[in-house]
């Protein structure tokens, strides 16, 4: 099977009813790395070959799709930063009035405690023990154009991470690979061992 890899002159296709040369030559390229068996020399060194091919291939593809592409990202990017220029204030809005009208829920329920408490301390003057409830602050308060919706969900935070149960627990593999690389040879729990693997590099 001879191949060339010399950067083909070849556009890539907008239209996907059209066959780019592009693609003839990775179908081939595919199709014999697929059918190859390597169980000798001579097979072994085609099948470099053909890593090869492939690497120098991808490597032009990369280059043209950076090539074309590159005046879209700017593009983008000049659009995005004019946009940041008005919805990152308009967000410093949006959290404002969040965190205001939360205060304000927080205020009606507070009033709502402290009216309560106002009337059975009254209500204790004539010998009533009967609790006053006022009726509560209702879970949604329309405003003008929005609503403020109160709703409950439950939150976590840690206390003591030695009663933790292990299936909430969850291994550090990073730190675990920097610490193999450092030359830790053993970690209580954790097997550690070689693996041996073989990988393809151009020369």
């Amino acid at each position: 099977m001879t191949m060339t890899c010399e950067e083909p002159a070849f556009t890539i296709c907008l239209n996907e009813e059209e066959e780019s040369p592009v693609k003839k030559v990775v179908s081939d390229l595919v199709s014999y790395a697929s059918s190859l068996v390597v169980s000798t020399e001579s097979e072994y060194k085609s099948m470099t070959s053909v890593y090869r091919k492939a690497k120098d291939l991808k490597k032009v593809v990369e280059s043209l799709r950076k090539k074309l592409t590159e005046p879209l990202r700017n593009e983008l990017a000049r659009i995005n930063d004019k946009a940041k220029e008005v919805t990152e204030p308009l967000d410093e809005v949006i959290e404002l009035a969040n965190a205001k009208t939360g205060k304000y829920m927080l205020l009606l329920e507070d009033l709502k405690k402290k009216r309560e408490a106002d009337l059975n301390a009254i209500a204790s003057l004539f010998g009533c023990d009967e609790p006053f409830e006022i009726e509560p602050v209702k879970n949604i308060i329309r405003g003008e154009g929005a609503m403020m919706i109160k709703k409950s969900e439950k939150r976590f935070r840690l206390l003591d991470i030695a009663k933790v149960p292990i299936k909430y627990l969850m291994i550090n593999e990073e730190a675990i690979k920097r610490d193999l690389k450092l030359g830790v040879e053993t970690i209580p729990g954790i097997e550690v061992y070689n693996e041996t693997t073989t990988q393809l590099r151009t020369r």
